[in-house]
């Protein structure tokens, strides 16, 4: 029986693809079509690489390299069959634990963190890793005594030096910094206790001496949802030498088959109700849309979500690479189901989509999904919401669309006359296709300061940035502690004596950084939140990057003719590249015609619990800045509006009776 699934493998440390050739071979006999990309600068000759590696590759981190396999597993047409090996089979368990797999083989893997086991400890093992652990930034090279005694002492001599000579390259330093601690303290975060996963399984080497069967046991005990395990007998680390290649296949095999035709891990996404009358319907299934569900499910209030994506996160997904929460993990979760642990600290924006889907499920939200929502009207008590799939009435609408609904461009951009290319921030996604290129970008707000940073260290050849507001810059921690947690601590100090206090911080993380061309904020930065709703710029990268010469500040970009930038002062600019982070507007109009008065800045005045003052029973979940973070903002409004709204309904239902 053949499975015609796809397969990404994924090689370890020392090695690079050319490690999979015997495999792939069988593998492909067996109908399973394999992927098998290169951890980032390793895609080249293995003599050129073991002599003459790379410099960059001496910065890998392995972060990085989950980060690269995840962006081509992203690329399958369906989540695919993850293969790794020593490394790669930790990079294996942590996309598995990411939802990003139909399943996981994990051959002689390194441990996640956590896993930890005496017995495996007494096994001398990684000696020659331990070597590296205060030379980070350079490459080294794998000697033969090393790679015979701890990868293929159970091979003959001859196969020992044979697969040297075809396999063996120099390696990252800054990688084998973090596997010289990775058997006392294991590596990046996998959720071992979560309550569902992908299938999962573990093969250990009988005389592994890297990676012994004690950690592999260790490893599969520690999941909450069982994991398999299998031991290859007289096999050690190297169990992708020629004479292995049948029986790695038969077991990667057996295990794919039952996954043939399962379906992708993926939201149940309701069909659209039978009823076209609603108790509440929520338009967007973004964090407040979600969140608003949940806290009305938890009252007993029945919801239809409707949302314009093909899923739940699309959005998420569509950002820019790079792109992390602000705010701290703890602090961002919404109500009822923390946001995991592995996932760091700073939870990237894939992992938020992830988040939001299993946020979902968890409360079984009915969604309907790839339905636009065109606009939302009054008729006597009662609310039609108009969509490309017809009509519905509910007795109250949340709108949950969020501030960042529409891109902005301002004028200047969208008169066509740059002979360059002019691009909103919502479209771009990495440094790749920038390198070597003059790169303006207009805003620096958070996604423009991100941005700038993203293409400075990823290979523009010039990066420069147009400032206009006079925006409060903070670090995203300071002494070890985010700062969002001191805002949430602080919360209670009036706004002006934070803003003293923030000042104060500010002065010791940067300094004056009018010398680097950005202007003193015009006011405090609790008041810019309170007044202004205007959110502070969180530094990742900028002030580094330009500190460094990596990015220039200009002026506030006035015009664009032919191939020139004019600038409110200075000399005109001439880049190839122009990248609008001219910010969103939430777009309301557009959903509720001229029947409802909107301020500036595109909303309606709003009741403590986010009703609409001018029209009963519309809400307006997500609308918001917060100094605590808008996640968290979010999560407690959503409980504010559920409650206003199961009251009423008790209400209706006692007069009713």
């Amino acid at each position: 029986m053949t499975c015609r699934r796809v397969a990404v493998l994924i090689h370890g440390e020392w090695v690079n693809s050319r490690c999979w050739e015997h495999l792939i071979n069988t593998l492909k006999a067996r109908g399973i079509a394999c992927i098998t990309p290169d951890w980032p600068y390793k895609d080249s000759e293995v003599g050129l690489l073991r002599t003459e590696p790379d410099p960059r590759l001496a910065t890998l981190g392995i972060d990085d390299i989950v980060e690269h396999y995840a962006r081509h597993v992203r690329e399958c047409d369906e989540p695919p069959l993850l293969i790794g090996h020593s490394v790669g089979g930790l990079i294996a368990q942590i996309l598995l634990d990411r939802d990003l797999g139909c399943g996981a083989i994990a051959l002689c893997p390194i441990p996640p963190r956590g896993i930890r086991s005496l017995r495996g400890l007494v096994v001398p093992t990684g000696t020659r890793i331990f070597g590296h652990r205060f030379a980070r930034l350079r490459t080294y090279r794998m000697d033969y005594a090393g790679w015979q005694k701890d990868f293929v002492a159970q091979l003959s001599a001859n196969e020992q030096q044979a697969s040297f000579e075809r396999s063996v390259i120099s390696e990252s330093g800054r990688v084998l910094s973090r596997l010289s601690m990775s058997y006392v303290t294991g590596l990046p975060d996998v959720s071992l206790r979560a309550l569902e996963r992908a299938p999962l399984l573990l093969v250990a080497g009988s005389v592994d001496r890297l990676t012994p069967i004690a950690i592999v046991e260790a490893n599969q005990r520690a999941y909450r949802v069982p994991a398999e395990l299998c031991v290859l007998e007289g096999r050690g680390h190297w169990v992708l030498a020629e004479q292995d290649a049948s029986e790695v296949a038969r077991l990667i095999e057996r295990f794919a088959v039952p996954l043939r035709d399962a379906s992708p891990r993926r939201l149940a996404l309701q069909p659209l109700p039978r009823s076209r009358r609603l108790r509440v319907a929520i338009v967007g299934a973004g964090p407040a849309g979600l969140a608003n569900g949940a806290a009305l499910a938890q009252r007993g209030v029945e919801t239809v979500i409707f949302e314009r994506a093909t899923n739940v996160g699309q959005c998420w997904r569509s950002h820019y690479h790079r792109l992390r929460l602000h705010t701290t993990r703890a602090l961002s979760g919404l109500a009822g189901l923390p946001i995991p642990r592995a996932w760091g600290q700073w939870v990237a924006a894939n992992d938020f989509a992830r988040y939001l889907q299993r946020y979902a499920r968890h409360h079984g939200l009915h969604i309907v999904a790839e339905t636009t929502v065109s606009g939302v009207h009054r008729e006597g008590k009662i609310w039609r919401v108009d969509t490309d799939q017809g009509s519905w009435h509910a007795d109250r609408v949340i709108l949950a669309t969020g501030l960042n609904r529409t891109p902005y461009l301002p004028e200047w951009a969208q008169q066509g006359r740059f002979r360059g290319v002019v691009m909103h921030s919502s479209e771009y996604r990495d440094p790749a296709a920038f390198r070597g290129l003059d790169v303006l970008v207009v805003g620096a707000g958070n996604s423009g300061a991100e941005i700038a940073a993203d293409l400075a260290f990823g290979g523009a050849s010039r990066v420069r940035i147009a400032v206009r507001d006079r925006s409060n810059i903070l670090p995203r921690s300071l002494f070890g502690v985010p700062v969002q947690v001191a805002s949430v601590l602080l919360g209670i100090m009036p706004a002006s004596g934070l803003d003293v206090l923030v000042r104060c911080l500010q002065r010791i993380c940067f300094g004056d950084l009018t010398w680097l061309g950005l202007p003193r904020p015009s006011r405090g930065l609790f008041t810019q939140i309170t007044r202004d709703q205007t959110a502070p710029v969180v530094d990742v990268g900028l002030i580094a990057a330009m500190a460094e010469g990596q990015v220039e500040a200009v002026a506030a970009v006035t015009s664009i003719d032919g191939d020139v930038v004019k600038v409110a002062h200075g000399p005109a600019i001439e880049p190839d590249v122009v990248i609008a982070a001219t910010g969103f507007r939430p777009g309301l109009s557009e959903l509720l015609g001229p029947a409802l008065a909107l301020d500036e800045r595109g909303l309606p005045r709003l009741s403590a619990a986010a009703e609409a003052l001018d029209a009963p029973g519309l809400y307006f979940a997500g609308y918001l800045v917060s100094p605590e973070g808008v996640l968290r903002a979010i999560a407690r409004q959503s409980e504010q509006i559920a409650d206003a709204i199961a009251n009423l309904e008790r209400s209706a239902d006692v007069e009713k009776s």
